[in-house]
């Protein structure tokens, strides 16, 4: 039939309810019509032909299969932001109490958990498979099983268990999957056993690590898989239960307050700064029975399963707002109601199915979403202050700063604001003088700083260009060092890059406690010893640029001019490093009587690599000094007095130290080691 045209002489294709035919070998169907249009609204189809009675000789009795309805499931037009639910499977007893769900890269296979059959299972999930649907166990005897994760080339899976009522035991344990692809048993052991409950697990971009959730000791826990070390990240954290991590892993977000019997308080879906370990919380009382979490590609929107009440069919599937930027953040939408013990959660790469299982019922199911449907929220728009304007003390709202800005007393970006200066602005700070009282600076070494700061703890975007770079400087007619204080970007400050610089006449010119990149910029003129404070030790010296972030990078700058170029110091060697790499590094030589040695590098008590610098005409091109770790490779160490100096040992404090491939020409001193003072040896040289 075509065009409308009556179907009289074509073959027409239609199914019936087995029920109907009842297995009849012959029946008459009294009347069929052929419709053509848009089904089934009014007025948008229409009948075409009319025929019957028709008698039917022989029937071909066929079910419709599960991919069959899948594929249908898949065309089936719906509103709102999520459709009704389609049950995968919900019979088979390998799923029992499913409760952790995990999708493969190829989207084919869902690996569930099920705590009361105790057993590790994949789905098929190939809409183009037969088998679709089917379920393969992989490992049993895994009681109580909580989630499980699979890398990607799916040869390992991480599996978290409890005690429950009928056994288990609080681990994590490794199921090695190559043997189940062979047709073998899969080998399972017990891997990491120091949790009391650990609830979720999450496995990192670079499969390096996992992040556990300790439910029983209200904790989350990074563990780097090769060393198996346990590093706790977050702690006091009131019933903890699921986890998801943005994949550049500097936030996690944690849903809390688990289900139970009766009413419990709704639980809270809590922000944790991976790198602070501050906790801070995105919605409150949001989340009724917490259960699972996953996020969206741009990381925007958390959605999360609400188990409900226990046994009672009230759970739900809800998105949340993650983005701090938006009106709505915090702000939830429900997706879908009446689950019986919605319990965790996953989103495919096109971000149109929702995967999702329910302990309760165990059941596996999925819904389709719209994302575009979520309702779009306003953006935040900051302040934008005239091209010529004076500002002091603490940001109210947002503001964005252009032209020229004049600074008479410290300015403070707390949390949750964020201060944008765009290219070409000239930040001018007051000279020797500050009209704010101090109640946010952060001391400068051992002195209390009276000077001008830019202090920030919420979010500093000051990102110029090559052709216009944003200048911070001071507000004098004769400028020289030490006139301001500086720029501080603490601990808990947004790790945003800073690019296209010049920061110059400060005591600290810019100091990161954060683990910002700082690229592009020059910073110059931070010179002598801080003679102007009594308490004052030798060590507190003018600074270029100054590391404390443990992650902090420093790349593609010119320093110059200064008493110390660069400063990294993380307080300990930890066991991620600094980076400081291709630099400009000259001419910091400058100093005052009585304190400490100019150097273009001076690194203390970090884990640190030092690459393809260029260290010029400084008094000491790079000190290592006591508990370091560092790797110099492939830098050009040129006219220094020293090139590189090496504290080895103070008392039991030692340093280790690398050097790979470096250049040394016209240093009065190549290598140095102290407290002995004496030439480094050739065979200390190696690689890393």
């Amino acid at each position: 039939m075509q065009d409308g045209l009556a179907a009289e002489g074509e073959v027409v294709e239609f199914k019936m309810p087995l029920k109907l035919i009842a297995g009849s070998e012959a029946f008459t169907l009294m009347n069929i019509r052929v419709m053509n249009g848009t089904c089934c609204k009014p007025g948008q189809w229409y009948e075409v032909d009319n025929m019957g009675p028709v008698s039917i000789a022989r029937s071909n009795e066929c079910e419709t299969t599960l991919v069959e309805k899948f594929v249908r499931f898949l065309s089936l037009p719906f509103t709102g932001i999520a459709s009704a639910p389609f049950v995968i499977n919900g019979t088979d007893p390998d799923l029992a109490g499913a409760r952790g769900l995990f999708i493969n890269e190829d989207e084919t296979k869902a690996y569930i958990v099920g705590e009361f059959s105790g057993k590790l299972s994949w789905v098929n999930i190939n809409s183009t498979a037969s088998a679709f649907g089917e379920v393969t166990t992989i490992a049993d005897d895994l009681f109580v099983q909580t989630d499980v994760v699979v890398n990607r080339a799916e040869t390992l899976a991480y599996v978290t268990s409890e005690i429950g009522p009928h056994g288990g035991r609080n681990v994590v344990s490794r199921v090695k999957l190559e043997g189940k692809m062979k047709g073998e048993e899969a080998k399972c052991e017990k891997w990491q056993s120091k949790f009391k409950q650990p609830s979720n697990i999450v496995l990192s971009q670079d499969e390096t690590k996992v992040y556990v959730v300790d439910k029983g000791q209200g904790k989350l826990f990074r563990v780097h898989l090769e060393s198996g070390k346990v590093t706790s990240i977050a702690e006091g954290i009131e019933d903890p239960f699921s986890v998801a991590v943005k994949k550049d892993e500097s936030k996690a977000y944690v849903t809390n307050i688990s289900a139970g019997p009766g009413d419990r308080p709704e639980g809270d879906l809590l922000m944790v700064d991976l790198k602070t370990k501050k906790v801070s919380p995105v919605a409150k009382s949001a989340i009724k029975g917490a259960s699972g979490i996953t996020l969206s590609a741009d990381e925007k929107q958390a959605f999360v399963t609400e188990f409900g009440h226990e046994g009672g069919c009230d759970g739900r599937l809800s998105v949340i707002n993650i983005n701090p930027d938006s009106t709505d953040f915090g702000k939830k939408s429900i997706l879908v109601t009446g689950l019986c013990g919605a319990h965790d959660v996953r989103l495919n790469r096109a971000e149109t199915l929702l995967y999702f299982v329910e302990v309760d019922s165990s059941r596996f199911s999925v819904v389709r979403v719209n994302l575009s449907r979520i309702p779009t929220p306003i953006l935040l728009t900051p302040t934008l202050l005239p091209e010529r304007h004076t500002i002091s003390g603490e940001l109210q709202e947002d503001q964005t700063w252009s032209g020229i800005v004049r600074v008479p007393g410290d300015v403070y970006v707390p949390a949750g604001r964020t201060l944008t200066i765009l290219p070409g602005t000239t930040v001018y700070f007051a000279a020797n003088q500050d009209i704010v009282a101090h109640q946010h600076g952060v001391p400068l070494h051992n002195c209390p700083n009276p000077k001008v700061e830019l202090l920030v703890d919420g979010t500093l975007l000051a990102q110029g260009t090559a052709d216009n770079p944003i200048r911070f400087t001071c507000d004098a007619e004769q400028s020289k060092p030490g006139d301001w204080g500086g720029i501080v970007l603490t601990h808990s400050a947004a790790d945003v890059p800073l690019r296209h610089l010049i920061v110059e006449y400060a005591d600290q010119n810019l100091m990161i406690f954060n683990n910002c990149i700082v690229e592009e910029s020059t910073f110059r003129y931070a010179y002598g010893g801080l003679e102007d404070c009594p308490e004052a030790q030798h060590w507190d010296v003018r600074t270029g640029l100054t590391l404390f972030g443990f992650h902090a990078v420093a790349r593609n700058n010119e320093i110059y001019g200064n008493t110390w170029g660069i400063h990294a110091n993380q307080g300990e060697a930890r066991e991620t490093a600094q980076v400081i790499e291709n630099n400009r590094i000259y001419a910091n030589n400058r100093s005052s009587p009585g304190f400490d040695v100019p150097n273009g590098i001076h690194v203390c008590c970090s884990n640190v690599c030092i690459q393809s610098n260029k260290i010029k005409n400084n008094t000491w091109g790079v000190e290592i000094g006591i508990g370091t770790c560092a790797n110099v490779i492939e830098n050009k160490f040129i006219d220094n007095k020293k090139g590189f100096v090496w504290y080895y040992e103070e008392g039991d404090i030692r340093s280790e130290a690398s050097l790979c491939n470096n250049e040394m020409r016209g240093n009065n001193w190549d290598y140095i080691k102290l407290p002995a003072f004496a030439p480094i040896p050739q065979d200390w040289f190696r690689c890393p």
